[in-house]
């Protein structure tokens, strides 16, 4: 019952995983084109790129006997954004199959975002009864607006999981460089750091990252890799732990 919020591009709600996963949520790239707004432009509307998925197929059942040997392709490369929502649900109903997803759309199938849009999206978040909000994306740099959002979560004990960054350098990018949020590196079949996980100080842990199955609209599955699909298994997790009721031990 522990409500997840995923920060993201847009949800397959017709996906046969999902059902009975996914509670209301919220469109702001919907609104904000009604309002006739754009994405770029100003300080308060840098893009935020977070699709750096490393590699991603779909499942061939026909041809391939291993997972690492699927060869179709899927990623549409003027469309990073389609399917990464959908794909990040699915990792979280996995690891958590009795919490709630929220998904909150704030990225477009371009993979472009509007950083006032992200900060809504969290306070929505907090205001709607979400105890962990999942953030597989990365800005380069430091928001006032962001910053203001990410603190409001942390008064309110909302647990903060963002991606590392698949750079493969120790440079931080944001949420994930903020003290309040978990940042999630990714490890590959061997228990190692994948070659692309960013790394350093700012990383907290570290989960599957390499080779992840996971649900893609219209009804498939897929392999992908990339930090944005290890932070879901730790939210995943945090969505657990929160779900336990505190029990008290005498001590004799």
């Amino acid at each position: 019952g522990i409500v997840v919020a995923v920060i993201d591009s847009a949800v397959d709600y017709g996906h046969p995983a999902l059902r009975g996963v996914l509670t209301s949520g919220r469109d702001f790239v919907a609104e904000r084109s009604a309002s006739g707004s754009t994405a770029t432009g100003s300080m308060h509307q840098a893009t935020a790129s977070f699709l750096d998925q490393a590699t991603a197929s779909f499942l061939d059942q026909v041809t391939a006997s291993f997972l690492d040997q699927v060869t179709a392709s899927f990623l549409d490369a003027n469309s990073p954004g389609h399917g990464h929502g959908t794909m990040v649900a699915g990792i979280l109903a996995a690891v958590a199959p009795e919490s709630m997803v929220m998904p909150l759309r704030v990225f477009d199938d371009s993979g472009q975002a509007d950083l006032s849009d992200i900060a809504k999206a969290i306070r929505h978040a907090v205001r709607n009864g979400a105890r962990v909000i999942n953030m597989s994306f990365g800005v380069p740099e430091d928001s006032r607006l962001l910053r203001k959002a990410i603190l409001l979560a942390q008064n309110y004990n909302v647990a903060l999981i963002a991606s590392a960054g698949n750079g493969n350098t120790h440079q931080c990018q944001f949420p994930a460089c903020y003290p309040e949020v978990i940042t999630v590196g990714a490890t590959d079949l061997a228990d190692v750091k994948a070659t692309f996980s960013n790394y350093g100080a700012a990383v907290d842990v570290a989960a599957p990252g390499v080779n992840i199955i996971s649900i893609y609209p219209g009804g498939y599955y897929a392999v992908v890799s990339g930090t944005s699909f290890a932070a879901p298994i730790v939210a995943g997790e945090a969505a657990l732990i929160l779900s336990q009721k505190s029990v008290r031990v005498s001590v004799p």
